[in-house]
């Protein structure tokens, strides 16, 4: 599981999703960690958060770098995203991901998104309490989401 985590909202849905695994799963958090070599995997997850409107830089880099050898594996795509509106969430999941990848995919989900405004600074903080209403802590988790990504990807 290939992931991006800012504040540690993604970090806890791949910790929860390793945890319902009897399988072991690697997990890479490609802000903190090298990502090993792909060869030697059958399945790839693949997931972020939209931040400051795009998915952060450092997995865009790397999805664009391995998108020959993605295409020949099993990939499932996640996002959590800061919208809740039907055609918004889809516009940032297409953004996020390439559409040859995302065709590719046998699982794409949106996990739901969660505002932690205690951990942004006071820019980012006016601006989604005044464009979202977003209040500290304010979290949806796509349950059945989550729970399909989790049996689509560990069949």
């Amino acid at each position: 599981m290939i992931y991006a985590s800012n504040d540690g909202t993604v970090e806890n849905i791949v910790r929860r999703l390793l945890m319902k695994s009897k399988e072991e799963i690697l997990s890479i958090n490609v802000l903190k960690e090298e990502v090993p070599n792909l060869d030697d995997y059958d399945n790839v997850m693949i997931g972020g958060s939209i931040y400051h409107g795009k998915i952060q830089k450092q997995l865009t880099k790397f999805i664009h770098g391995h998108l020959q050898i993605l295409l020949t594996k099993r990939v499932g795509l996640f996002l959590y995203a800061g919208e809740t509106e039907k055609e918004k969430v889809a516009a940032a999941f297409d953004q996020a991901f390439p559409e040859v990848l995302r065709n590719h995919s046998v699982c794409n989900e949106i996990f739901g998104y969660s505002y932690q405004l205690h951990d942004m600074n006071l820019f980012e903080k006016m601006f989604l309490k005044r464009a979202k209403g977003a209040t500290d802590h304010d979290t949806w988790l796509n349950e059945t989401g989550i729970e399909h990504f989790f049996k689509t990807m560990l069949i």
